[in-house]
């Protein structure tokens, strides 16, 4: 009983909105037809009766998700008993166990996560659980005391219903359908399948005509239809006294609605013999509960305003109505989908690139759109795939800011958990974040709660190949290899490797280098490069790493041209994990990198130039032609900077973290002095301004991962088209001020990338 009334009683919280907004549309709509007051209450009664609803952004009408069943509960009993919380949410578990809430199956009450041999967490049984449950108990309770509510009304109507059948007994009839009884005290409607008018026999003949086209209109509008309608609903609804007050009023818009109808082909003396024949009828009224359709039944008052005003409503008057009757269905017949607060714990020592959710998703369509939530600042996010068919059913990681939302293409129906890259917390504690996800189906897998995971098939996790130091570790790996190997299956092992280790873009091509083979301390290997594809009228794409493979296909190493050595990626067919990549630069062979930072004027940037240390110095300038005494050749506006960027840090195969420490310019803003017939006037160093966190791409990153505040700064967005389409990743590094939302991107003398 506690399940289906808890159904009903969402039902009626979320037409109690649309209730609402159709008694404020009637106070709108006064010059509307009384017709259209009808069909909005029509669009209640759909509301009431129909047990589910469309999800929709435009809807107006919150979810009404079962508020027990939202709770998530923690007994300190079952914590004890099981070493965790007991999690109490509408939400399948994995691993064969499944979410009931009651031995019945009528899901009522507050759910409960059921073991497969029928105990709840900590040992306990179901039904324990459940008396213990306070929620549990007010949905029992209600749903008792809502069927003897509703068996009350249902019996009101029944004994009204055969007390009128005994009112008409002696009636005769007159002609068709129409009757007359002297137990009638004004006009009604009888019957539903083949409804007779019933009147009284002492109404007057000349007020008669009037009675009778009232009540006919009735029929023809199927008034006595709806009105059954309406009290079956307010018997179901009883407890809700917004329910009352809807039937009330449809009662009412009924009967303007067919006043409206007589009246309007009548001339004003005709109208004032309708008004008497309505004002005589109203004597007698009876009350409004569980009566058929009747000439002078409720609202006699307000029935004679609307009479003597009545006008024509206008064509624009009506389209406007219908319009509003259309928007009403669509934003109240429908309900916003559900918001998700998927949460994830970064604890405070941990060393793993991302920690992931105990929650686990599954999308119901192929795009999925997330938020920051509570906690959750500046960072990066990943969908690590738990069931799913498609290969590469999810995206690379990407880049998240409160306010904005970050789409991505998914498997629809596959399974993901999300991960957040590693994020400090001030106060050294344990980080809890969250994500705020729509439109998915959520559970709790099994063995929640160790927050790191390996990675996506892996097995190494996604810093592979970039450490400045590393050591031996138990990754995955591959089987040792005995036999010698070619030069070209030495590139398949690369590539495959690069690939696993997410160290592969699409726009990559791996290049053998000149000699192809060589030697890396007693190891013979064969060499290769990684470049990024080169674009139309390029001898060569850009250089991105250097790496080796011995000829056994055992041992991988990457070039470290800073320190001049190669750095170990594999030894032995077994993976090296890298230590976290703290103050260290990516391993390229490009540094210094020099960055531009372009206004838009030709005339107007800042040049950077990047150290592997992360030390860096630079210029901005800009020059109009303003002169005056002493400087005939215009204006410069000047700034020498210099810095450093610190605390870096890698959070996705592309991209890096860092903060600025220190910036230092050589003179003071505003300062001004002339050389060379030019007036210098000391700036600031445009594009830095403000920044504290910034963010270094490397080339590869896919666009889609970058945000298009960055992107905007690019200038050679556009010159990136080849063979009618454009490419998929950065071809140059990128640095980007989170805070000021400024990009600056990797300039080579000749053009800026």
């Amino acid at each position: 009983m506690g399940g289906v009334f808890s159904k009903v009683l969402h039902m009626s919280i979320a037409a109690s909105w649309l209730i609402l907004a159709v008694i404020a549309l009637r106070l709108l709509l006064r010059k509307a037809p009384k017709w259209i007051r009808c069909i909005l209450w029509g669009i209640v009664a759909i509301r009431l009766i129909c047990p589910v609803s469309f999800e929709s952004t435009v809807s107006l009408v919150p979810n009404v998700e079962d508020i027990a069943s939202a709770m998530v509960r923690f007994s300190g009993e079952s914590m004890a008993a099981d070493g965790g919380p007991t999690i109490v949410s509408p939400i399948e578990i994995d691993g064969g166990a499944s979410m009931d809430a009651r031995p019945d199956g009528m899901g009522g009450g507050v759910p409960v996560a059921v073991r497969p041999d029928g105990t709840a967490p900590g040992g306990h049984s179901l039904a324990a659980e459940s008396r213990a449950n306070l929620p549990y108990l007010w949905m029992e309770t209600g749903g008792i005391l809502w069927m003897i509510g509703l068996g009350c009304l249902l019996g009101y109507a029944l004994i009204g219903y055969l007390r009128l059948r005994g009112s008409v007994s002696e009636a005769i009839l007159l002609r068709d359908n129409i009757w007359i009884g002297d137990r009638v005290a004004s006009p009604f409607i009888l019957g539903m399948f083949r409804p007779r008018i019933y009147l009284s026999s002492s109404a007057e003949e000349s007020q008669m005509g009037y009675m009778l086209a009232h009540e006919q209109a009735h029929i023809r509008r199927g008034d006595h239809w709806w009105k059954l309608l309406g009290y079956l609903l307010l018997a179901v609804y009883w407890f809700n006294p917004l329910s009352w007050v809807a039937y009330i009023l449809l009662s009412r818009d009924m009967e303007l609605a067919c006043d409206e109808k007589v009246i309007r082909g009548l001339d004003e003396a005709e109208k004032k013999s309708y008004l008497f024949a309505l004002l005589d009828c109203s004597t007698q009224r009876r009350m409004v509960l569980a009566c058929p359709p009747a000439f002078g039944e409720v609202g006699v008052k307000q029935r004679v305003n609307a009479v003597l005003d009545y006008k024509k409503p206008g064509f624009w008057v009506v389209l406007v109505s219908v319009f509003l009757c259309l928007i009403v269905a669509v934003c109240f017949l429908t309900t916003s989908p559900k918001t998700w607060q998927i949460k994830v714990t970064i604890p405070a020592e941990g060393t793993e690139s991302f920690y992931y959710s105990d929650e686990e998703i599954s999308p119901k369509g192929n795009t999925l759109t997330l938020y920051a939530g509570e906690g959750m600042g500046d960072g990066m996010i990943v969908l690590l795939p738990v069931e799913a068919s498609q290969e590469n059913a999810y995206g690379e990681p990407t880049y998240i800011t409160p306010g904005m939302p970050v789409k991505l293409d998914v498997e629809k129906g596959a399974w993901y958990k999300i991960g957040v890259n590693k994020m400090r917390d001030p106060s050294g504690e344990d980080k809890v974040v969250y994500l705020s996800v729509e439109n998915v189906e959520v559970r709790i897998a099994a063995g929640a709660g160790t927050g790191a995971e390996a990675g996506a098939g892996t097995g190494t996790g996604t810093d592979v190949g970039m450490g400045t130091r590393a050591e031996t570790g138990t990754g995955s790996g591959t089987a040792a290899q005995e036999e010698q190997i070619s030069g070209e299956e030495a590139g398949e092992i690369l590539q495959r490797y690069l690939s696993d280790a997410g160290q592969w873009a699409a726009d990559y091509v791996l290049e053998p280098t000149d000699p192809t083979d060589g030697m890396v301390g007693e190891r013979k290997v064969y060499r290769f490069e990684v470049r990024y594809r080169k674009s139309a009228g390029q001898d060569a794409g850009r250089l991105m790493a250097n790496y080796a493979i011995t000829d056994d296909g055992n041992n991988i190493y990457q070039y470290d041209s800073a320190n001049d050595a190669y750095i170990a990626l594999r030894e032995d067919g077994q993976d090296i994990v890298p230590e976290p990549l703290e103050g260290a630069m990516p391993l390229a062979p490009v540094f210094p990198i020099e960055f531009l930072f372009a206004s838009g004027a030709s005339s107007s940037g800042t040049e950077l130039v990047l150290n592997q240390d992360g030390s860096f110095a630079g210029q901005h300038f800009d020059h109009e032609n303003a002169t005056g005494d002493g400087y005939s050749k215009g204006t410069c506006y000047l700034c020498d900077f210099s810095g450093r960027f610190e605390d870096i840090r890698q959070i996705t195969p592309y991209i890096y973290s860092m903060t600025l420490a220190e910036l230092d310019t050589e003179k003071e803003e505003g300062e001004e002095w002339i050389e060379d017939d030019v007036l210098y006037i000391a700036a600031r160093p445009y594009g830095l301004e403000d920044g504290e966190e910034f963010l270094l791409y490397t080339p590869g990153v896919p666009l889609e991962e970058i945000p298009e505040e960055f992107l905007s700064w690019w200038m050679g967005r556009g010159s990136y088209q080849e063979d009618g389409g454009s490419r998929q990743t950065l071809p140059c590094y990128g640095l980007f001020n989170i805070a000021a939302g400024k990009g600056f991107f990797q300039y080579e003398r000749g053009g800026a990338e």
